[in-house]
């Protein structure tokens, strides 16, 4: 009956904590269950009402930030220090939406074993902006993919110029064999790997992108980018997100896009939102953010576009500072 009238429905087991044994958070005597279906259609049917009436002043910010080298220190951890900041800054209202180039599987093993899981936390940009997702929904969202022929020019010229080359399908590393340069990335990305024959073939319906690694020559990367731009250069984007990694993401595909439509999907403002980084691959939501915060270890063209440097780097919580301040402004 309330589905026909369009009405949300609760339910309650009437816990009490210890002193009702065999009743907890939502399960009672007998077969009484309330599914967690019910509270997600409850926050479903909130944010709707927040984005129709355009409230935007019930979420004062958002910061989309970074993780290597910014959120993240130098062993891949995040102190307490940090997150007690991130909890300050989301329990004002706020949303913080981690940024990275990281796949999804990886992003979410960070948030779990630092128990990031706020209310404002739930939006990650992943793939360097090629997915958007939803933590409570447990949904992509947004999300864009290279087709398989382009996959397959930036493997066949990767493998001329004798450059490590892997591809990602749903939760998984696809890669023809091991060497050092996957040995290092899976050592910092922890995902399970697929060995094949013909990467192009097994990422046949697209992949959100290609990682290409060199961890002694940057220059032979750039080289390899300047051949590549002529090819692909109008569908594919082609980017550094750290000296070693040259990343490929289809052509609508940026950090700076993914903001974008987050800022949009949460009715915020331009002057609402700000962008946390450190390399190449950052500048892109730095210039669409209405503010830009750039670490005290960013490359320099990074800081040329920053409102504000942190004064403390990675390793450090630089981060931390300028959360409370936004947390307390």
């Amino acid at each position: 009956l309330a589905k026909e009238k369009g009405l949300l429905i609760s339910g309650g087991s009437d816990f009490h904590g210890a002193n009702k044994p065999k009743i907890d958070l939502a399960v009672g005597y007998g077969k009484l269950f309330i599914p967690e279906e019910v509270l997600d259609e409850i926050r479903r049917a909130h944010e709707d009402s927040l984005r129709a009436t355009n409230r935007t002043d019930v979420s004062r910010s958002a910061i989309f930030v970074d993780m290597d080298g910014t959120l993240l220190r130098k062993d891949c951890t995040i102190s307490s220090s940090m997150r007690d900041a991130i909890k300050e800054y989301c329990q004002a209202g706020n949303h913080f939406v981690l940024t990275s180039g990281r796949p999804l599987p990886a992003i979410l093993e960070i948030m779990d074993n630092h128990q990031i899981d706020f209310d404002g936390s739930e939006l990650i940009i992943s793939y360097n902006g090629a997915m958007v997702y939803d933590c409570k929904k447990k949904e992509v969202i947004h999300c864009h993919k290279l087709c398989s022929d382009d996959i397959r020019t930036i493997v066949e010229t990767a493998d001329r110029w004798g450059i490590h080359v892997h591809t990602y399908i749903d939760e998984t590393i696809l890669a023809r064999f091991m060497n050092d340069e996957l040995a290092y990335y899976t050592s910092r990305i922890h995902m399970p790997i697929e060995y094949v024959t013909d990467l192009a073939d097994a990422a046949s319906s697209g992949s959100y992108k290609v990682q290409c690694i060199d961890l002694k020559d940057r220059d032979k990367l750039e080289s390899f980018r300047a051949e590549l731009l002529p090819l692909i250069g109008e569908r594919v984007n082609v980017f550094f997100s750290s000296a070693q990694y040259l990343e490929f993401l289809p052509k609508g595909a940026s950090k700076g896009a993914a903001l974008a439509y987050v800022r949009d999907y949460l009715g915020l403002t331009e002057d609402q939102t700000y962008a946390a980084g450190d390399e190449e691959n950052d500048i892109p939501m730095m210039q669409v953010a209405g503010h830009a915060i750039a670490m005290a270890n960013a490359r320099d063209e990074v800081k040329k576009v920053a409102e504000i440097i942190t004064r403390l780097d990675n390793n450090n919580d630089g981060l931390a500072e300028e959360l409370v301040a936004l947390t307390h402004r």
